[in-house]
């Protein structure tokens, strides 16, 4: 839209909105943190340390196994796409060839492929995990039927399998065997309950300390402790955010040479977009206007035409919205 709009009206100032500008720093969080998941998960595993190791011989969980495949399936595509740009085929070609978008394309060429973030689905179970979890430590094998009656009295209505279930993974996890000597015969699926996805902590490098929960405050320190990857990031998201608040763009050259020297690519990749912005980021920055009523107008032009189930061409969707004002 850069263009089309100096071309349209070259002597007007075009202004950065603020909500995109911060709606974009945090899918640049979203983005790093699903790059590095597998560290996130190693830094806020709750899984106690006394738990022995998982047996690697084992074969994956059905589920577990149709992940790994899947993952191998795009690392495959991705070094196919590698391969013929090494051997000189443009992105347009290597699209044509492999019968994908160019935008895919473009995403092969920066980098691998990261696993897949599974989002944990929020289950009647969910509530009492925690108290599960507390119960089996200090029982050791911990007793289904036993666990399921005192979950029960605390207002859980669902099946008793669900427990059943549950706690055979922890069992599994922590390396003991049920009192009936069932065996192990699969790797046992990892908890990940207790591991935010990158959706939830992209907004803990968006929002002020404060406004955390003290389990989240922890979380997050836990992380700029673990990797420094995720420090930078988020001092310097935080200091972005602060511009945006503050209502200046001094600093905001400070900011784009740090930003650019961080040698983090989504970080890099975010500083060169508002570098070609620039102009519109200043002045979205300092002056006191907003696309807040275009964005309104958007909004409302959107919801007439959903309400038509998309099917409204423009003359009746002008006569609707003529009509409504």
């Amino acid at each position: 839209m850069r263009d089309p709009a100096r071309e349209a009206a070259p002597d007007a100032i075009q202004i950065a909105d603020r909500f995109h500008l911060s709606q974009n720093a945090g899918e640049m969080v979203v983005r790093i943190m699903r790059r590095n998941y597998d560290r996130v998960k190693e830094i806020l595993d709750e899984t106690p340390q006394s738990a022995k190791p998982i047996d690697q011989s084992l074969p994956f969980q059905r589920h577990e196994a149709d992940k790994q495949v899947s993952q191998q399936r795009r690392m495959a595509v991705y070094e196919h796409v590698i391969l013929l740009y090494e051997q000189g085929c443009s992105p347009t070609e290597i699209a044509a060839q492999l019968r994908m978008s160019r935008k895919r394309v473009r995403e092969f060429l920066k980098g691998p492929p990261s696993p897949p973030v599974y989002k944990q689905r929020s289950t009647k179970l969910a509530p009492y995990k925690a108290y599960l979890k507390q119960r089996f430590a200090e029982d050791g094998r911990g007793n289904s039927l036993q666990l399921y009656r005192e979950v029960c009295s605390q207002g859980y209505d669902g099946c008793c399998s669900v427990i059943t279930s549950y706690v055979t993974q922890l069992r599994q996890l922590a390396g003991t065997v049920a009192g009936t000597g069932v065996h192990q015969s699969t790797q046992p699926k990892p908890l990940n309950d207790t591991i935010p996805a990158p959706s939830q902590i992209r907004w803990w490098f968006l929002l002020p300390v404060e406004r955390l929960t003290a389990k989240q405050q922890a979380q997050l320190l836990l992380l700029r402790q673990g990797e420094a990857e995720f420090s930078v990031s988020y001092q310097l998201v935080q200091a972005f955010i602060a511009l945006l608040h503050q209502k200046t763009d001094q600093g905001l050259t400070e900011w784009l040479d740090q930003a650019q020297k961080s040698a983090i690519a989504e970080l890099v990749s975010f500083a060169k977009g508002l570098v070609r912005d620039e102009a519109a980021v200043r002045a979205g920055l300092s002056l006191k206007w907003s696309q807040g009523q275009v964005e309104g107008a958007v909004n409302r032009l959107k919801l007439i035409k959903r309400s038509m189930y998309g099917r409204a061409k423009f003359d009746l969707l002008r006569i609707r919205v003529l009509y409504a004002a």
